[in-house]
């Protein structure tokens, strides 16, 4: 299941990443590091959305068989995880 990414560790993450591209020394920079840094704080943002709608999805097919799920015949975080993993692959989402 996806974890809520707040808004904090997206920036701490972000600023590690920048770092890394830096300290990297492969990575020249055409504009402004607060530009490549908000661009990688988006790109971390969409993702963490993306990943949030697939697991809405997930639960609305799951509900549609929480007949199974309650009654005990399947381990529901386990079958949430395949549901996930196979929608993501169809979907082309890199979790």
């Amino acid at each position: 299941m996806n974890m809520k990414l707040s808004n904090k560790y997206i920036d701490k993450l972000s600023f590690t990443l920048l770092e890394g591209l830096k300290k990297n020394g492969n990575v020249g920079f055409l504009v402004k590091e607060a530009e490549v840094l908000s661009c990688i704080k988006n790109v971390i943002t969409q993702d963490a959305e993306g990943e949030a709608r697939l697991d809405r999805e997930v639960k609305k097919l799951m509900e549609a068989h929480a007949d199974q799920v309650d009654s005990g015949e399947v381990d529901s975080r386990k079958v949430f995880g395949m549901i996930k993993a196979k929608l993501a692959k169809e979907k082309g989402i890199i979790l």
